[in-house]
């Protein structure tokens, strides 16, 4: 069986089926909130299905996993520039997602 485990805290990990393991650089604090967890669900199963939609067998879920994580953390960074890491909730961190997107590939969201 191949299982990727996500251990998520203020220094997320990603635990891939060969032993490997990769720490998050992005997230806080903030990011401890209720249904923080519920939205890194939604955008990784949103990742894992941009990736297989796209690329098929080709599809890599772990960089999949790797890369929402990251968007996520990085979502709830900018969310915690823009007002704080104590009054920080989820929706802020979904609300932050587009503009974390956009601070990686500024480019390749141009229609």
């Amino acid at each position: 069986m191949k299982v990727i485990v996500v251990l998520k805290g203020a220094r997320s990990l990603i635990a891939a089926p060969d032993g490997r393991v990769f720490i998050n650089s992005t997230g806080n604090a903030g990011l401890g909130t209720a249904g923080a967890g519920d939205t890194l669900t939604g955008v990784i199963a949103g990742f894992l299905a941009q990736a297989y939609g796209t690329l098929k067998t080709a599809a890599n879920a772990l960089d999949a996993v790797i890369v929402a994580l990251y968007v996520s953390g990085l979502a709830g960074d900018l969310a915690a520039e823009e007002i704080g890491m104590r009054t920080m909730v989820a929706s802020d961190i979904r609300e932050h997602l587009g503009a974390a997107i956009c601070a990686i590939d500024p480019e390749g969201e141009i229609p």
